[in-house]
């Protein structure tokens, strides 16, 4: 059995890279005991009111 982790992280963000690659080490060191389900998304908030 595995541990199950949602990991989400924005295409664009430079604080989400760096997250990953702690994530990669994390996948390395527990090898099958754990399974990462990986989402990437492209946070779009802060231009999302400058149309208006």
């Amino acid at each position: 059995m595995s541990l199950a982790i949602d990991y989400y992280s924005d295409v664009l963000c430079i604080w989400c890279y760096s997250t990953k690659i702690k994530i990669y080490e994390i996948k390395r060191q527990f090898g099958n005991k754990i399974a990462i389900n990986y989402q990437y998304i492209l946070n779009q908030l802060e231009n999302a009111g400058a149309n208006t």
